[in-house]
């Protein structure tokens, strides 16, 4: 089966994920990280799997993620280890995932990250069996909801730097806001999402 239409677009507008140089000079005293959008079809919608965390976590409970974590000096590269974790995280097989592009890396200060974004495709997704020790819930974000400002919200919330105004996604009752929520805005600017003043992931003073 050929891609589908925003799969092509996507492909032809995000960096390819091989060559890739890590630019770790930019980035000192951050750990790197690696996380994915796995596209896929469920029935004729181009879906991609969000996981939240247990609320049991001491780092980012209860919070909605795209599967991902630390790079390991035994990964190969920081797309293999946007693979591992998905395949630890979901409890899914990822040798026929196909890679799509990346997109513009992540810095989070506050956990002392930089999170390398990546975008795959897989024809069909088998169910996942998540690891319940780091996933509460997986559930499947359709691509279009990305494009809709219906689902663009903002909400104001005490933060490490005060009270501050969050912009977050509220799609099928997740909250996604932060790293996520920027990586998922980058992607959907990729489609000709709208242009907002306070895209998702921004936090501005109350």
């Amino acid at each position: 089966m050929s891609l589908p239409p925003a799969v092509v677009r996507l492909e032809s507008r995000l960096q390819p994920v091989s060559p890739f140089h890590r630019e770790v000079h930019l980035w000192r005293g951050l750990r790197e990280g690696a996380v994915l959008v796995l596209l896929h079809l469920m029935g004729t919608d181009v879906v991609f799997p969000v996981i939240e965390r247990p609320a049991t976590l001491t780092r980012h409970p209860g919070q909605v993620a795209l599967p991902g974590g630390a790079w390991e000096a035994a990964d190969s590269e920081l797309w293999a280890t946007a693979l591992r974790e998905t395949r630890e995280e979901l409890g899914v097989a990822t040798d026929g995932i196909q890679p799509i592009g990346r997109l513009e890396p992540i810095p989070v200060t506050v956990s002392r990250f930089v999170i390398y974004p990546f975008a795959g495709w897989i024809e069909r997704l088998a169910p996942p069996q998540p690891d319940p020790a780091e996933v509460a819930l997986v559930a499947q974000i359709p691509l279009r909801a990305l494009l809709d400002p219906g689902n663009v919200h903002e909400e104001e919330r005490g933060t490490r730097q005060g009270h501050s105004i969050v912009t977050y996604y509220d799609i099928a009752g997740l909250k996604i806001w932060g790293a996520t929520a920027r990586i998922l805005s980058d992607l959907a600017s990729h489609l000709g999402a709208p242009d907002y003043e306070y895209p998702p992931g921004w936090v501005r003073p109350a």
